[in-house]
């Protein structure tokens, strides 16, 4: 069973969510958990001790029922927990994802500053950078059904492994989608193309849902995927969360970036369990 967790500030604009939460969910025979954390409008120093126990519980005393009612659209038929603290989101978010051994997370993104900004370094960043957890990142204001059928998977071939492939594989399978491998060079050549017969051939062993490859020429890998992702009726891209260096790390956080914010297609980030390359 896999346990998710959906941090949340409880924003009108993020309720519509909730069915596609429930959706991954109900998919991943799972159970998820609402998470909203707070901060006291003064310092602690200006608390006694037990005025500082006494407020905090009032506080999340009170907070609770607004989650409740936050999530009162939620109607999946999964086990469900409220949580509400006085934490920092990201130290909170992280606490949670070990004490509880979250498996996956939902993000919700926005434009604005607030909750989850789009500036590089950002709280969204910050939990991309420290979480082990699967993510599904939708952008705020979302209004697709949540039933993924068409998945773009942008990675270089090389660095396909095959734990990560597995749990593309099974999302697949959950779903009923078909996968679109793309793979994105300024120059493709003729070895390229044998490159990726050869990694086809792999790909079938280990995959059981259909699945495609598309070799795309384009100097600029966001914009590529940009394009290429509306013209072929993609709803979900997936991409692997695992960054080896700070040209990787920029270059996600573009695509991250642009395709939540421009095309407002939701991202799944998959963090990769193992170093085994498929080969």
């Amino acid at each position: 069973m896999s346990k998710i967790l959906f941090p949340t500030d409880m924003k009108a604009s993020s309720v519509g969510l909730l069915h596609i939460a429930g959706t991954l969910t109900e998919k991943l025979n799972g159970s998820i958990a609402f998470y909203h954390s707070f901060q006291l409008e003064r310092p602690d120093h200006r608390y006694t001790e037990e005025q500082l126990k006494k407020t905090i519980q009032e506080q999340k005393e009170s907070l609770l029922p607004q989650l409740k009612q936050f999530t009162a659209d939620f109607k999946a038929e999964v086990p469900v927990q409220h949580l509400i603290d006085r934490s920092d989101l990201i130290e909170g978010i992280h606490r949670y994802e070990h004490e509880k051994n979250i498996d996956w997370l939902i993000l919700t993104y926005r434009k604005s500053k607030g909750f989850f900004n789009q500036v590089f370094g950002s709280r969204l960043e910050q939990i991309i950078e420290k979480s082990h957890a699967h993510m599904l990142i939708l952008p705020d204001g979302y209004s697709g059904s949540g039933d993924f059928k068409r998945f773009a998977f942008t990675s270089k071939l090389t660095d396909l492994n095959l734990l990560a492939l597995m749990d593309v594989d099974h999302l697949s399978k959950v779903y009923a989608a078909t996968i679109n491998f793309i793979s994105i060079d300024p120059d493709i050549s003729e070895r390229d193309r044998l490159i990726v017969s050869r990694y086809e051939k792999a790909m079938r062993k280990v995959l059981d849902r259909p699945f495609h490859i598309h070799l795309l020429e384009h100097k600029n890998v966001p914009d590529a995927v940009l394009e290429w992702v509306p013209e072929n009726d993609i709803d979900l891209l997936i991409m692997f969360k695992k960054h080896k260096g700070t040209a990787d790390k920029v270059l996600r956080q573009s695509l991250v970036n642009q395709l939540l914010g421009k095309a407002q297609i939701p991202i799944i980030l998959i963090n990769e369990r193992s170093v085994d390359t498929l080969q």
